[in-house]
This record gives C-alpha cells, sequence and structure tokens, in this order.
C-alpha cells in the first residue's frame, strides 16, 4: 500500500551547506530515511536539487540522466586546488581577452572529453577522489565524454569575471569546463559562483527551501512528474489489470493483453490506472516484457 513517504520533491539548495544537508528536513518530515538526491551540487553551489523517497527512490537514474542548466560566475586569471572559491590559489596567468574566450568557446559546444576535478566525489576504490587528494594520494582521473548542449557567454567585466549560462549532459563538471575554457584561451581560472536552475523539466522556480517543506503540497506523486521524465511511457489499464501486476502476474499472461496492445516498440513503461495511481514499472525489449519494479503509489 502506498504512504505519502514516496514522491519526488524540488528543492531549492542555499550555498554553504552540502546536498546530503539539504535532505534532513525532508527526511525529518516525511519521518523516513528512505529519501536520496538525485545529483549532488558543490558546497559552494546553489540551486536545483531533486530528492526522491520512498518507493520513488527507483526514478533516481530517470532524473539524474536528465540535462542541467547552470548560470555561472568564472574568476579568470586565477585558478584554485578546488576550481571553486574554497580552495588555495595554486596558479595565476593573465587576463584573456574577450575575443579570446569567444573564439575558444567554440570548442566547447557538443560532444566533449573532460578531466574531472581532482577534488570531485567520483569513487575510486571505495573512496572519493577528494579524499585521495586531501591525504596526499592525488588520483589519476581519465577524461569522459560528456556533452555540452549550449555554452553562452553572457558577460565580461574588466576585472576577469566571466559569466556563463551552460546546458549539459549528467556527468559534466561545471568547474572543470571554466578551467579548459580558459586554458584554452591562454589563461586559468576557477568558479566563484554557480547556480543549478533547471533539471529537464523541472526548473528551480518550482523549488521549496528544504525548511518549508511540507510533504501535502511539496512531494509529487508520479502522476504529477513522469511526464517530465525522458524515456518513460505512461500506460493506462483497468484496475483488474493493475491487480494482476500488484501481484506479479507473468507479463506474458492474456491478462495483460490490454497492456501490450498499446505498444508496439521496445522501451519502459509506467502502469498506472485511470485515477492516477502508479502500479508498475516494466520494459519490452526485443519484444520481451519484465518487470522493473512493483509499487502501488496513490495520486
Amino acid at each position: 500500500m502506498s504512504t505519502p513517504r514516496d514522491g519526488l520533491v524540488l528543492l531549492h539548495k542555499p550555498a554553504e551547506i552540502t546536498s546530503f544537508q539539504v535532505l534532513k528536513p525532508v527526511k525529518a518530515r516525511l519521518e523516513t530515511g528512505k529519501v536520496g538526491h538525485t545529483g549532488t551540487l558543490d558546497r559552494f553551489a546553489e540551486g536545483l536539487v531533486i530528492a526522491v523517497a520512498g518507493g520513488c527512490l527507483r526514478f533516481a537514474p530517470y532524473v539524474t540522466a536528465l540535462e542541467k542548466e547552470y548560470r555561472a560566475v568564472v574568476q579568470c586569471g586565477t585558478e584554485t586546488a578546488t576550481l571553486d572559491p574554497e580552495g588555495e590559489v595554486t596558479a595565476t596567468a593573465p587576463l584573456p581577452s574577450w575575443e579570446q574566450l569567444r573564439s575558444a568557446a567554440q570548442q566547447f559546444r557538443g560532444e566533449i572529453m573532460q578531466k574531472p576535478p581532482l577534488y570531485s566525489a567520483i569513487k575510486l576504490s571505495g573512496k572519493r577522489a577528494s579524499q585521495h587528494t586531501r591525504s596526499g594520494n592525488v588520483p589519476h582521473l581519465a577524461e569522459r565524454r560528456v556533452m555540452i548542449y549550449d555554452l553562452e557567454l553572457l558577460r565580461y567585466e574588466t576585472r576577469g569575471r566571466l559569466e556563463l549560462r551552460v546546458v549539459c549532459g549528467a556527468g559534466t563538471y561545471v568547474r572543470s569546463l571554466a578551467r579548459d575554457l580558459a586554458y584554452a584561451s591562454g589563461s586559468c581560472a576557477h568558479l566563484i559562483a554557480l547556480q543549478r536552475t533547471r533539471i529537464g523539466a523541472f526548473h528551480l522556480r518550482e523549488a521549496v527551501v528544504p525548511e518549508a517543506f511540507d510533504p501535502g503540497r511539496d512531494l509529487w506523486h508520479p502522476a504529477r512528474f513522469l511526464p517530465q521524465l525522458n524515456g518513460i511511457t505512461t500506460l493506462v489499464v483497468s484496475n483488474a489489470v493493475a491487480e494482476r501486476l500488484l501481484h506479479g502476474t507473468p507479463l506474458h499472461q492474456p491478462y495483460f493483453a490490454e497492456v501490450r496492445a498499446q505498444v508496439s516498440d521496445d522501451g519502459v513503461f509506467a502502469v498506472c490506472r485511470d485515477d492516477g495511481r502508479f502500479i508498475a514499472l516494466v520494459e519490452r525489449d526485443e519484444g520481451i516484457w519484465k518487470y522493473r519494479f512493483v509499487k502501488a503509489i496513490d495520486p
């Protein structure tokens, strides 16, 4: 049976606290520890963090995979160990010109190779890269492919402060992007401010500060958020079919002909009743149907 602890929460993380600390008020008000986030923000950063609770934790990978939009302020001419305002200055260089920055930005659109920051949450041998670095065991972090959908240079001040708008795929580090953009411009840089304004179709303006979280108002049930997740199609079924799904009846049985009739291609499908109650997440792969998970969640 569903509980009011199942859902998705849009949170406005303030600067100077961690993404894990943001979850504390949510856990307290939902009276459960089954709450997780779908992507961290650095301590110095602020903006949108999406949390998932209860049975909706299973949707976390789909939220994590959504594109992100950021507004960033970059200080050109100085680099810090952490590539953010919390680290010690490790390098200085002449300020780049606006023309140099604009020219360099062209190579940072589309699919690019990016080396993550040494101070990051990437796990190596069970420890974060930042933990290895702080202990003096500097890890080797290989470059990886990331997607930059849009990179817009908004404003550049004489003191070397550059404002950016970035739309990127999962796994992209804006700190690394700022570093590499400055290198390509003949300088160096670090972030001094970062705000995440959007995740997929979820916007910061829809978010609530953690202390103001109200489960009755701010906990999004699947019928509300599923249309905004990429790669999941909603199927509506009768109550009789829903009951058989909840009992785990094999999907090849004749009872599910009405489900199969709605689908002609492979994919992932959220099965709901016509009243919006979520029943199960199922998959069709090469014509074969199987369950991802079953969980009744009321609207």
